[in-house]
C-alpha cells in the first residue's frame, strides 16, 4: 500500500494519458454532374477561340499603350501609334447591293479588321475557295436578299485567317465539327480581293470560281447518288 502524505499520493504512481480518438468529418453527399451537350461545347469552343484572340490582342495593346505613356482616351491618335494596330489590323470595304442595282440601293462602309474568317464545310477545297465565299456572298438585309461584296483596302503586315470548322447539319438539326483538309501554300495571293484590283481580271476570276463551284456540286451529287 502506498503511504499517504500531506501533498497527496506518492510520486511512485504514474498516470498514463491516452490520446483522444480522432473524429473524421462525414463524407460530402454526391453531387449531380452538370451535363453539357457536345453541340453546346463545340459552339462554345469556337466562340471562345475568337474571343480569346481578341482579348489577348486587346490586353497586349493596352499594356503597350500604357508602357509608352499613351492614354487610351486619345482615340484615333493612339490607334496610329499602337504596335498591335499597325501589325494586325487592316481596313476593308463592304458593299450591299439590292436586287435592282442603283445608286440608292448600294450601301457601302469601311471597317477595320484583325482576321479573315474562312468557312470550312466540305473536303477538296483550298484557302482561296473559303476566301471567295467570304468576299462575295448573299445575305439577308431588311427582309430581302442582298449581295455583299467585301474588298481589302489596306492589308496588315501580319494577316490572320481563322478557320471556322463548326458547321450545322440542316437535316439532323445538329452542329458538328468539320475535319475537312484545307490546302494552302507558303504564299497566299490576295491581289484579286483588293479594292484597287483590275476589274476585268476580278470578273474573270469570279466566272471561273462559279464554274468550279458548279462542277464540285455536280460531283458531290453524283457521289451521293442523287
Amino acid at each position: 500500500m502506498p503511504e499517504a502524505s500531506g501533498s497527496g499520493f506518492s510520486s511512485e504512481i504514474d498516470v498514463e494519458m491516452a490520446d483522444a480518438p480522432s473524429v473524421k468529418p462525414p463524407p460530402l453527399p454526391p453531387r449531380k454532374p452538370t451535363q453539357k451537350s457536345d453541340s453546346v461545347m463545340m459552339f462554345g469552343k469556337q466562340h471562345d477561340v475568337a474571343e480569346c484572340m481578341d482579348n489577348c490582342m486587346f490586353q497586349i495593346e493596352t499594356a503597350l499603350l500604357k508602357f509608352d505613356g499613351i492614354s487610351e482616351s486619345q482615340g484615333e491618335s493612339s490607334d496610329k501609334t499602337s504596335v498591335v494596330k499597325r501589325l494586325f489590323y487592316g481596313k476593308l470595304r463592304q458593299r450591299l447591293t439590292g436586287p435592282q442595282p442603283s445608286r440608292s440601293s448600294v450601301h457601302e462602309k469601311e471597317d477595320p479588321f484583325s482576321h479573315l474568317p474562312v468557312n470550312v464545310a466540305n473536303d477538296g477545297i483550298d484557302i482561296y475557295d473559303g476566301l471567295n465565299s467570304y468576299f462575295d456572298d448573299v445575305v439577308e438585309f431588311n427582309g430581302e436578299k442582298r449581295r455583299m461584296e467585301v474588298t481589302l483596302v489596306d492589308l496588315p503586315p501580319v494577316l490572320q485567317i481563322q478557320l471556322q470548322r463548326v458547321q450545322f447539319n440542316r437535316e439532323t438539326l445538329q452542329p458538328y465539327k468539320s475535319q475537312a483538309y484545307v490546302k494552302f501554300g507558303e504564299t497566299i495571293y490576295l491581289d484579286r480581293f483588293m479594292d484597287n484590283a483590275d476589274l476585268e481580271k476580278k470578273t474573270r476570276s469570279k466566272v471561273i470560281q462559279a464554274r468550279l463551284n458548279m462542277a464540285r456540286e455536280r460531283a458531290r451529287l453524283l457521289v451521293e447518288g442523287k
